[in-house]
């Protein structure tokens, strides 16, 4: 409990600011900030743009959709706001803004690009070999967000002797957090494509919980668990809190669904790999965004995908969803 106390983060070592656009100055809702030597510690800029990130010396990397990554090297907690620009080659053959130039399928080769990507999927998908094998590591945290000293005044959670004392900081959401349940799994996963056999060994386990401490939780935690599932861009679609989301690669209806954008080629640990950003066509429609790293080769495999939920998507209880999957 005492190390618990000493792990609270001091505000003061903190790294903040506002991103903006670098044209018009507005602020950059949604915007995504984290430590290049770590990718999924990703902190997501509220509606005025602005973001807090523990600091550590190290590299911060500022991106949002359409707009080229801004690199900036942190010696010291302070302020630091940043302005964006928009990236000329993801918007001058493909763009989504109404004001520019109108998107279309018919000769874009962003979209020519993903079509080969589609028809390639099958020979990538690990459920198309006869037989495979693979670890699967879950962790699951789930605490009281956004903890002052007057949240725990319930009496809930007075009844369950929970201390602001013992909130952490969480880089996912920005805030402060108490956490109240700990869980985390490995397994070994077996596939046979005969049969569509599987099987799952549980190779270790911990579980920590004050979750019977507190009133109504069996169905909180039973709605968490079954929302909470594994997103497979190989699948045309995913069911996830209750709405269906179509894969970037989800075939043909991928392609009328999404708008994409050609980015960038660049080195990815060694491989080349093209950047296609993409978006559903209607901003209001329930659907990723992000980007696939697609090999720069005839296999057109996915190295890696950086996909969420926008900002403001009204999707049941959730603010944001970020995938970084390789």
């Amino acid at each position: 409990m005492l190390l618990l106390g000493l792990a609270v983060p001091s505000y003061a070592q903190m790294v903040y600011g506002r991103i903006f656009d670098s044209l018009d100055d507005e602020p950059l809702e949604g915007a995504q900030v984290w430590y290049k030597d770590r990718p999924t510690g990703k902190i997501v800029a509220n509606e005025n743009g602005y973001y807090k990130i523990r600091f550590r010396p190290g590299t911060l990397v500022f991106h949002y959709f359409g707009y080229k990554d801004v690199e900036v090297v942190v010696k010291k907690a302070r302020s630091l706001d940043i302005k964006l620009s928009m990236n000329a080659s993801d918007m001058g053959t493909v763009t989504v803004k109404a004001e520019k130039k109108k998107y279309v399928r018919k000769g874009n080769p962003a979209v020519e690009l993903m079509q080969k990507v589609i028809d390639a999927r099958k020979s990538a998908d690990i459920h198309d070999a006869e037989y495979a094998s693979f670890d699967r590591y879950v962790s699951t945290t789930m605490a009281i967000n956004d903890v002052d000293t007057t949240t725990l005044d319930d009496e809930n959670y007075k009844k369950a002797n929970l201390s602001a004392e013992y909130a952490e900081y969480c880089p996912a959401t920005g805030k402060m957090i108490l956490p109240i349940s700990f869980e985390e799994r490995i397994t070994k996963e077996y596939y046979r494509k005969s049969g569509d056999r599987r099987k799952s060994i549980v190779l270790g386990e911990n579980k920590e919980s004050m979750l019977d401490l507190l009133s109504a939780t069996d169905f909180v935690e039973s709605k968490i668990k079954d929302n909470l599932v594994d997103v497979d861009i190989y699948k045309d679609q995913t069911v996830i809190f209750q709405h269906n989301f179509i894969s970037p690669i989800g075939g043909a209806s991928a392609l009328r669904f999404y708008h994409y954008a050609i980015a960038d080629t660049v080195d990815c640990e060694g491989d080349s790999c093209i950047i296609v950003n993409f978006q559903p066509a209607n901003k209001q429609d329930f659907g990723w965004n992000g980007d696939l790293y697609v090999m720069n080769d005839s296999t057109y495999r996915i190295k890696r995908a950086r996909m969420g939920m926008p900002m403001g998507n009204s999707v049941n209880f959730v603010r944001h969803l970020s995938l970084d999957q390789e």
